[in-house]
């Protein structure tokens, strides 16, 4: 089974700008290393490339409960009752969001 990972169209629009950007500056070859130093100069805002060694117990103790009740159900009664059907088509299908193998049908 695939894992898929959504992001908001906010977050993947503001990552097309800055890797335009990056492309723009000389830097399009050093994938998200670019974008970072782009949001660097944009903001002046340093990244920092160490981060902190948290002890296991720390990270742990921070999160949240566990939700008490199983939301499988929820989300399968949701599903069900839901007739709409949403398709999306990237018009620049690159890195790990390309989609491979299907048919697209772009008039009817």
């Amino acid at each position: 089974m695939k894992t898929i990972r959504r992001m908001p169209w906010t977050c993947r629009l503001y990552r097309k700008f800055f890797c335009r950007i990056c492309s723009a500056a000389g830097w399009g070859r050093q994938d998200d290393a670019g974008v970072v130093k782009v949001y660097e100069t944009l903001t002046g805002v340093k990244v920092e490339g160490k981060l902190p060694i948290l002890k296991k117990e720390v990270v742990l103790q921070s999160l949240p409960p566990e939700w008490p009740l199983d939301p499988i159900d929820d989300i399968h009664r949701l599903n069900h009752s839901n007739s709409k059907t949403l398709v999306v088509l990237d018009d620049d299908p690159t890195g790990t969001q390309t989609v491979h193998d299907i048919e697209v049908l772009t008039e009817w």
